[in-house]
This record gives C-alpha cells, structure tokens and sequence, in this order.
C-alpha cells in the first residue's frame, strides 16, 4: 500500500517523531536508536479504555489522509471512538535507521524488524496517550496486511486484534498465479488479444529492423540492446496491465480507468496498433517521458543508497523481495497472456546484480521466513482475513480457514485491498457486505 505524502490543508496533520526506536531489535549490543515518523488523529477518542487503531506502515511513504479519512478505519474510528495512528515503515519515507541504504545496511530492513518497532511504539503511544486499559487493533492492507497479520501472532501481549487485508502471508519465490489471475481478470477476448501482442513483439524482438520497429512506436528511453533489455520492456508491457487489474474499481483514485476500460483501448483495433497506443496513453497519464527498456538503468536505480533519492522505496521493497518473500511475478505458467520471457532468473539476476544476494541465498530467506511465520498456518486468533476474487494477491493469502478465531471473508468481484477504502455509493452489494462482515468481527474482539 503505497501513498504519497500530498497533505490537504482541509485535513493537514502534522509529523511526530517517535524518537527512541531502536536500529536493532536482536543485537543488544547495538545501542543506536533513530527517528521514526508517525500521525495521529485523536478527534473522536474519548480516552483511556477506548481503542487505539494504529494503521502499519507499508512499502511506500505514509500519507497524510492515512489518518483523516481515506481509509475504511477512519470511519471505524468514529464508531468506536478510537484514537488513529498512523506509523512508518523503516527505511521508507522518511524513517531512516541509518544514514544510507547501502548493502552492508541493508540487513536492518526486515519485517521481523518492522514488526519489533511497532510494537515498541505502540507501547510509547499507549505510555504517551495515556491508555494502559486502550485495546489495541492494527490494521494493514498488502504487506501491511501481512504485518499486520504477523505483529498479532508475535506480539499478543500488545496486539488485541489485526486486520489484514489482501495479505500475502505466503512467501513464494516463482509466483506464477499474479499473471495468471490477471489474465483471468482481462477476460477471454481481451486476454486473447493481449496474448497475440505478447506474441508479436516478443517475434519483433528477435530481429534489427524488429528492434527498431518497437523503439520508435513504443517511444523507448534507451535502444534495446541486451536480452535483459528485451526482458524490461516485456515486462513494462505486463506490469502497465496487471496494475489496472490489481487496482480494478477500488476506491482508491490512482487509476484512472478499469479493466473495461483497458480493454476497450485495446480491442479498438489490431494489437499491433493499440498495445503502443495504450502504453504512449500510459506513460503520459503517470509522467513517464518514455518507456523504460534499460536492465543496466533500471539496476543503477535500484543502486542509489542515498535515502533522499527521488524513489528510495523502490529499493528498499526490492531487498526485501530478495531477501525475505520471493514474490516475483513471472511469466513461466502456459496459463496466462504475457511473455515467457519474465522468467525467474531475470529477477534473482536482479538481486544478484543490484545486492549480491545469490539464487541460493534467495531461496533459503523465503523458506526461513515461512519458517518464521508459518505461511498459510497463521497460529494466532482475532485476526481477519479479506481478499477480493479479482486481485491476484489473493493467491499468497489466507481464503480459507475452519478457524473461527481467524475468519476470512472472501470478496467475489473486488481487487487489492478494496475493501480498507472508505466506503463509496458505487461499492459492489458484495464489498459492502463484506466490510460489515470484517466490523462485526472487530467490534465482537474488541469487546
């Protein structure tokens, strides 16, 4: 769940800093401590022995509205006169345990850390608001969700209940089902046509005049000149997708069209002529001057340590796909409309290249962090589990469970997150159920 920083100056809330979190929960001999940026909202608490909803920072800038309304748990707050929190995740945003991002730092990023500073804040919140009897909800969405999830299975002592939406509490290293439940997503035709495209310009790829052809209609930022080159632009083609799909009719406003939308742009004509046509409409919708194609410029990026780079999070996120879930989103399943060529190796090639991390390293960090965590098997109670039919997330969560302790709700017709949104006239009768089903839940544990 990422969100910039935009602050409206209708709901402007200012930045605190909880300023005593330390760098290393597991090295007692690591003294160092930093600053870490947190939000709060306290209109509708009524004090000591009402609930503290404290929302987790996820891979992206904590944003304002995180605590004045965009989010379903605002709403909650008012009926359950709550105190809102919101807190950031370490190395995003501008929470930064060390003075650079580089490698040898990298290690400091970690769920495991992330969920060792929040409960040590929230246990400064309840010290500081003065709520020794206030029970406590966290509340997450994507891997938010899924720390979420896992701070309440660490931590009961200081979690009461959790919320996690569209958690990928499974760590998985070739995560084939994302294209596949996209594919799903666009529908036959569409998908069908998708699927031509793909195998058009992967021919196109093969030859010179093919290479230049696909430079000047796709506007590229670079030439096309390496196979890992060819691999980034089949993949900028399946990503520029999948995030209509992922994001299809939420509440959120960061897209601005649906998967009807998509596919009426690309079934107005040939492929051939729409596939660039959506891509140029794209990039220029999201501010990109070109369409990246560069292995070598995308790895630079990811190489930037400095955290007041324009996009730090990109790195952070990608580390912890290397070293911690997996989580790529390969084209190696027959089932789908986009290119083989999105293989495995071209992401643990990126770990390697951009952190060192070898293929072996990648697959022994995703097995300990099931280990840690216990993937599917949860073990732990109060927690809720939503996921929407449509979002390909879903694969890598909880859907399923005979636990009435660990309930999910399973929403036909959503996408990724839908339901942590504020609620909408336009929501689908299943969202809206659902979002009663997932309060009922709360307020039944919160007592």
């Amino acid at each position: 769940m990422i969100e910039g920083p935009t602050r409206s100056s209708a709901t402007a809330t200012p930045d605190l800093w909880f300023t005593n979190q330390r760098v290393d929960h597991f090295d007692n001999t690591n003294t160092g401590t930093w600053n870490q940026r947190y939000l709060v909202n306290s209109t509708y608490w009524l004090g000591d022995g009402y609930p503290i909803i404290v929302n987790l920072g996820g891979e992206g800038t904590m944003g304002y509205t995180s605590v004045t309304g965009r989010f379903i748990f605002n709403t909650w707050a008012k009926q359950l006169s709550a105190l809102i929190v919101s807190v950031e995740h370490r190395y995003y945003g501008q929470s930064m345990p060390t003075s650079d991002m580089s490698n040898a730092n990298m290690p400091l990023l970690s769920s495991e850390q992330a969920i060792a500073d929040y409960a040590v804040f929230i246990n400064y919140i309840k010290t500081t608001y003065n709520a020794p009897h206030s029970e406590v909800l966290t509340a997450g969405g994507s891997y938010s969700g899924a720390l979420s999830a896992w701070i309440r299975q660490k931590y009961p002592q200081i979690i009461n209940t959790a919320y996690a939406t569209s958690a990928p509490v499974f760590a998985k290293e070739d995560f084939t089902e994302y294209l596949e439940i996209v594919g799903a997503g666009l529908g036959t035709q569409c998908a069908n046509a998708v699927k031509q495209g793909t195998l058009y310009y992967e021919s196109l790829l093969q030859t010179p005049a093919g290479l230049e052809q696909i430079q000047k209609d796709f506007q590229t930022c670079t030439a096309i000149e390496t196979e890992n080159d060819k691999i980034v632009f089949m993949e900028y083609l399946a990503d520029t997708i999948s995030g209509f799909v992922q994001y299809n009719n939420d509440n959120n406003g960061y897209f601005p069209t649906n998967i009807t939308g998509v596919c009426d742009m690309l079934l107005a004509d040939d492929i051939t002529v729409t596939y660039p046509q959506f891509i140029l409409w794209y990039n220029d919708i999201f501010g990109e001057p070109c369409t990246p194609v560069s292995y070598a410029d995308m790895v630079a990026e990811l190489s930037i340590t400095d955290p007041l780079a324009a996009d730090p999070a990109s790195r952070s996120w990608y580390w912890q796909t290397c070293s911690e879930f997996g989580y790529f989103q390969t084209g190696e399943s027959s089932n789908q409309p986009f290119s083989s060529m999105i293989s495995l190796q071209y992401f643990l090639d990126i770990c390697y290249d951009v952190y060192g991390v070898s293929n072996t390293v990648v697959e022994m960090a995703i097995e300990s962090t099931n280990n840690l965590y216990g993937g599917l098997n949860v073990g732990s109670s109060e927690i809720v589990f939503p996921n929407g039919s449509v979002d390909p997330w879903h694969a890598l969560g909880l859907t399923q469970t005979t636990d009435p302790e660990l309930p999910t709700v399973y929403i036909q017709g959503t996408a990724h997150c839908a339901d942590m949104y504020a609620a909408s006239p336009n929501d689908i009768p299943s969202l809206t159920t659902a979002r009663s089903q997932v309060f009922s839940y709360i307020t039944y544990w919160l007592n």
